[in-house]
């Protein structure tokens, strides 16, 4: 069994897509507390990426603690371009476990993203040039991965050999090739660590097993849907042709709101909205960043919205938009156990809870062609 130890969960739902396109039997979980259970894939998502670096490492321990003694392979997801505690959690997984070294190929070249000569780029910018110089948990403010890992790694290029103990290898990679070639050389004791292009070599060679399912393009029709986008660079999906064949109405978080106001007001709002449109849309609205404390608050806010409305109706669809507002929102709910049922496209999968359909969508990924016209 691999077992796939997640900072994210649309990160989670990511690999679970991959696992489900070739036809893996594959459970996700957000409970850490009570047993584990068992299947091909296991995806525990975590929100620690949103966590302090001690808080990350307590949940990491308390992890490996579970996993203690179980015939299991890890998988760590990381972020693709690197944010997160990423070095401390690897540290902690090598602290409780039987790994001497670590193996880290975050980038995903099938979507631009490549590391040469120890620099990140996607589709030929620089990292520290793109939009992920403005994130406002993490800004990306260099291209240079060591740099980004606190000079805590070591770049492995394609002609490097070997792996040696007690060291976190970075790797240049370009292209599904070097990837495969730099999977290669890690060894039983080398914890692989990563993105979703390297976890699909990784399925490919443990399982040898090829893609049995095609993607699917478009969200079903629904009665009922929610759309939760609660990044301050989301844009409006309001005139989206499936948006629109859905009576849907766009809820723009109000300026009091986003500036620290009391939110029963808005909440009141939307409740008197979801009874006359069958698809509400959240959105933050297009602000500027305010830093980590408004992030962490602006998540609390579109979790408390979305889950009144869920106990109104529970929808037949739920959309959200990023990992830190998807984990939010469904520990909320306090749906743990989810069952994958739908990869709409690479990173854009969807789950099963009750009677509703839970969509995630990495908030630096595009959301493709899922809103087309379903006429």
């Amino acid at each position: 069994m691999i077992v796939v130890i997640s900072d994210d969960i649309t990160g989670a739902a990511e690999l679970g897509g991959i696992a489900l396109r070739y036809g893996l039997n594959t459970i996700i979980t957000t409970d850490i507390t009570n047993v584990l259970p068992h299947s091909d894939i296991l995806i525990i998502a975590t929100d620690t990426r949103s966590d302090t670096e001690s808080g990350s490492m307590k949940t990491i321990k308390h992890l490996m603690c579970k996993l203690k003694d179980k015939a299991i392979t890890i998988y760590k997801k990381t972020d693709s371009v690197l944010r997160g505690h990423i070095v401390a959690e690897i540290k902690t997984i090598i602290s409780y476990s039987y790994y001497r070294n670590a193996l880290l190929l975050p980038q995903n070249p099938s979507k631009g993203r490549i590391i040469k000569d120890g620099i990140y780029y996607i589709y030929e910018n620089k990292l520290d040039k793109t939009e992920f110089r403005n994130d406002p948990e993490y800004p990306i403010l260099s291209s240079n991965v060591n740099t980004l890992l606190n000079n805590s790694a070591k770049i492995l290029n394609i002609d490097d050999i070997t792996l040696s103990d007690n060291n976190i290898y970075i790797a240049n990679a370009q292209n599904e090739n070097d990837i495969i070639i730099q999977l290669s050389k890690a060894h039983k004791n080398t914890l692989l660590s990563g993105g979703a292009d390297f976890f699909n070599c990784i399925i490919r060679k443990e399982f040898n097993v090829y893609p049995l399912r095609k993607e699917v393009a478009k969200i079903p029709n629904a009665n009922r849907i929610i759309i939760v986008c609660g990044s301050t660079q989301s844009n409006s999906l309001v005139n989206e042709p499936y948006i629109t064949e859905h009576n849907g109405y766009e809820a723009v978080m109000p300026d009091d709101v986003f500036n620290g106001h009391g939110i029963n007001k808005w909440i009141i709002k939307l409740k008197k909205l979801y009874d006359k449109h069958e698809t509400m849309i959240l959105n933050v609205g297009k602000r500027e960043n305010r830093g980590k404390e408004y992030a962490v608050r602006l998540k609390r806010i579109m979790a408390e919205a979305t889950r009144t409305l869920v106990k109104i109706h529970q929808p037949d669809i739920l959309i959200i938009e990023g990992g830190a507002t998807a984990y939010s929102i469904i520990q909320s709910l306090k749906w743990y156990n989810l069952e994958f049922k739908t990869e709409y496209s690479p990173g854009i999968v969807s789950m099963l809870y009750d009677k509703t359909e839970i969509i995630l969508k990495p908030g630096s990924y595009s959301w493709n062609d899922i809103f087309k016209s379903n006429k």
